[in-house]
């Protein structure tokens, strides 16, 4: 990813319980989320978050919970309901 790695690793036969997820800060989450389905890989829709981030989450074959996140200018922020 970019210059840096991640390696992530399911153990057959340990039962699986959530850890968290790893969440990756991007420039442009719209775009991301674009590449992703250009090669076939369908996450959730991104939306925005009250607290300043527009994100969305995929889950990979092992299990691992992905985020890619763009953080908000305030003009950006979507106003209170």
């Amino acid at each position: 990813f970019g210059q840096a790695f991640i390696n992530l690793i399911h153990l057959a036969g340990h039962e699986r319980r959530w850890w968290g997820r790893v969440i990756f800060r991007v420039d442009d989450v719209d775009a991301y989320h674009r590449a992703l389905l250009g090669v076939g890989v369908h996450p959730e829709p991104p939306r925005d978050a009250p607290w300043g981030e527009r994100f969305f989450h995929l889950t990979d074959l092992d299990g691992h919970e992905l985020s890619f996140a763009q953080l908000l200018t305030p003009n950006e922020r979507s106003a209170p309901a």
